[in-house]
């Protein structure tokens, strides 16, 4: 919006007056609530909400929660652009919290791919954010369009406020909302694993958004953690950014992430990142040049923790290829 040369209406569920100082008075920005009207559908809010779309040209929704796709359909009068940023990621869920069989997952991703199809199909345009989240879409539902008229298009950085300062103190950082699907316990076993080996001054630092649901989740990390682990809760840009430039390197450990803003947030301060599994991050982490993909268990990471942690002119090649990337 701040790029765009267009008036754009920014339609939101909740407003984060921190997040929209930049506005002009070219755009504007507009909390949504259900009216009276809509009374029956407001459990289902915001996804079948009837949106003030009258003079809009282009409406291009952002689907991530499930049924988000739902909005297109009291809401297609205009050209839609439906920005896929994270669909069937209940599955991912279920898999991960609940530890559900193969079988009655694929089972469940079908039955909703089949409903979901329909109401995608009525986009004008499928925009996916990473070829992950492009690929599951395309393997649980049932599109009438092919895999490439299916666009891929991954958001970027502002690479002028996340800029190297060529420091790398002794700690890793990882930044991530604190909550389970996360897997930030992987990253604190790792590290201590890493420091029986490299018993040296390095430390662990986890920076994120933690909600009230999830103080249990934080006070086992806390617990798990023993010494040289810190936590900095509910960070904000400028905090975030300085942990990102003075940090050794980054570790990402998110179950399937869609995409993944934050390695690519330390990649364009200039440092290497270590990530987990697969998911989105597979389009820009390029394993052994700008960093490492690794499996999804603590010795993984504290191997790739040990290598870097001994070669300081490897981490900053990497850090260099990775500033290239991002």
């Amino acid at each position: 919006m701040k790029r765009s040369k267009y008036k754009t209406i920014l339609l939101t569920g909740k407003i984060d007056r921190n997040n929209i100082r930049w506005i002009t008075n070219k755009h504007k920005v507009i909390e949504i609530s259900p009216s009276r009207e809509t009374k029956l559908l407001d459990k289902l809010h915001p996804f079948v909400i009837k949106l003030p779309l009258d003079d809009v040209d282009v409406f291009i929704p952002f689907i991530g929660e499930i049924f988000s796709e739902a909005v297109i359909l009291r809401n297609n009068t205009a050209y839609t652009i439906g920005y896929v940023a994270g669909t069937f990621r209940f599955v991912d869920f279920l898999k991960q919290q609940l530890g559900l069989s193969e079988d009655l997952l694929n089972m469940l991703a079908k039955l909703y791919g089949m409903v979901s199809s329909i109401v995608f199909d009525k986009f004008d345009v499928l925009v996916a954010n990473s070829s992950f989240v492009r690929n599951k879409l395309c393997k649980w539902s049932r599109l009438k369009r092919r895999v490439d008229e299916i666009y891929v298009i991954q958001p970027g950085v502002d690479t002028t406020f996340f800029k190297p300062l060529g420091i790398y103190e002794k700690y890793f950082l990882a930044v991530s909302r604190i909550e389970r699907l996360k897997r930030l316990e992987l990253i604190i076993n790792a590290f201590n694993l890493f420091k029986r080996i490299y018993n040296r001054e390095f430390q662990l630092v986890i920076a994120g958004y933690l909600s009230p649901r999830n103080r249990n989740y934080l006070d086992y990390l806390i617990k798990i953690g023993k010494k040289d682990v810190n936590f900095v809760l509910n960070p904000n840009d400028d905090e975030l950014l300085k942990l990102y430039q003075k940090s050794y390197a980054f570790i990402f450990s998110s179950y399937k992430e869609p995409f993944g803003l934050t390695p690519l947030e330390a990649m364009s301060c200039g440092k290497p990142v270590i990530a987990t599994g697969e998911g989105g991050f597979k389009d820009y982490l390029i394993h052994g040049l700008n960093g490492f993909l690794v499996a999804s268990n603590p010795y993984a990471i504290a191997k790739r923790m040990l290598l870097l942690a001994r070669n300081y002119e490897l981490t900053i090649k990497m850090g260099d290829e990775a500033r290239k990337k991002a």
